[in-house]
């Protein structure tokens, strides 16, 4: 419940059970990369705990990221939320190393975009 409020308040509950329950909760070991700079990036992660280290595609620190972020929405937000572009140039933008254990919930983007779609008046897009 303090997850709703906290991070999703503009979602009704039962469109934050539909968006929890479609995503899948994954610990990730020390030295994990979630995300690598220019290679394919079909998932898209909310940390529950720890921490991760972002840097761009030239391997410069651009970010550190912690409990509460979408490490790599902005890959999602930059090709856009249309199913239909999600197919060509869905590349991460930047490398994304856990530091330490990071729990996260992750979501297939062809559900996601699915669970979207089905949404008929845009309800369950996020300003992420």
């Amino acid at each position: 419940k303090e997850m709703h409020i906290v991070y999703f308040a503009p979602l009704t509950h039962k469109q934050f059970k539909a968006l929890i329950d479609l995503g899948e909760r994954i610990t990730y070991p020390n030295g994990t990369f979630l995300t690598r700079a220019d290679e394919p990036c079909r998932k898209l992660y909310f940390i529950l705990s720890g921490k991760a280290d972002m840097t761009n595609s030239n391997g410069r620190h651009t970010s550190k990221l912690q409990k509460g972020n979408f490490p790599n929405c902005m890959s999602f937000q930059r090709i856009g939320w249309e199913s239909s572009k999600r197919d060509r140039n869905c590349t991460a933008y930047g490398s994304i190393q856990c530091e330490g254990e990071v729990e996260c919930i992750v979501w297939d983007d062809r559900k996601l975009l699915a669970l979207l779609d089905a949404s008929p008046n845009d309800d369950m897009r996020l300003a992420l």
